[in-house]
Formats: C-alpha cells, structure tokens, sequence
C-alpha cells in the first residue's frame, strides 16, 4: 500500500504522523508531505497614487528560498522520526505552488497513485469551517483515494 501523510509541524499533523505510522506494514511506502503556497508577485494600486505598486521580485525569491528552506526542514523532522523508527520506504516531498495547495496535494496523490491519504484535522467549529474552510474537508470529498482523518 502507498500511503501519504500530510505534515507542517502541527499537532493535528503530528497525530496524522503517528496515524499514518500505525497503519504503516513493513512493505508499505510512506509518502510525508509538506505542501505550501508562495506569495505570487503582486500588484497594489496604493491610495493616493496613481500607478500602481509591484513588489520588488528579489523579495518574492527571498521569500520563495525561506518558505521551501522551512518546508525541508519539516519533511526532514518527520523523514529521521522514520529512520529513528528503523522504518523504510519513507520518501519525503514538498509541494510548493501558486495554486490552491489542497488542488495540488489531490494532484500529487493521483498521479503518484496513492492508496490513503492521512491527514490532521484542525479540529474548527462548525461556523469556522464554513467561513474558512476545511484541508481535511477538502480533501476528503475531493480524493480519489481513501482518507483517514486522524483526530
């Protein structure tokens, strides 16, 4: 079975970890997954002004370099639990997109194959979930895989 466990550091990602490790068979490949977002490069109309502001792309790649940098160091965290554990077959990976990461995260799955995705839950109440949305919610209407959401 292929399963992938969706991490940033949380504890609701921490017990997605544990999950994923639980269900985990010796054969078995454990995809860790860190996925974020990177700021696209804006453009803002400022009050008072009129042309608009872009914000300088040498910024935008230092903030691309620091997320990703920050993004390795949590697969890396999870990756060496792994190899701690005496656990093979565990690969990490990061997906860094301008898009809709949940959209990504799906993406990455199917073509990949996965057999389950674990997830956290943020544990939100009903009336944030619905104003914020839900990475867990998303992901398991949308996955063409089974998902596991661990609490």
């Amino acid at each position: 079975m292929k399963l992938l466990v969706l991490v940033d550091g949380s504890e609701p990602s921490n017990k997605a970890f544990e999950k994923a490790l639980e269900i985990k068979q010796k054969d078995d490949e454990l995809l860790i997954v860190h996925a974020c977002q990177y700021a696209e490069l804006q453009i803002y109309t400022l009050p008072g002004l009129s042309e608009s502001t872009f914000i300088d792309p040498k910024i935008l790649q230092d903030h691309h370099r620091y997320v990703e940098a920050k993004a390795h160091d949590i697969c890396k965290a999870y990756k060496t639990k792994c190899e701690e554990k005496g656990l093979q077959n565990c690969h990490s990976f990061v997906i860094t997109t301008t898009n809709d990461t949940k959209s990504e995260v799906l993406r990455f799955a199917q073509e990949r194959q996965v057999d389950m995705i674990v997830v956290g839950s943020r544990g939100l109440g009903q009336v944030k979930r619905m104003l914020l949305g839900s990475f867990s919610t998303y992901i398991s209407h949308h996955a063409t895989c089974s998902v596991l959401v661990a609490k």
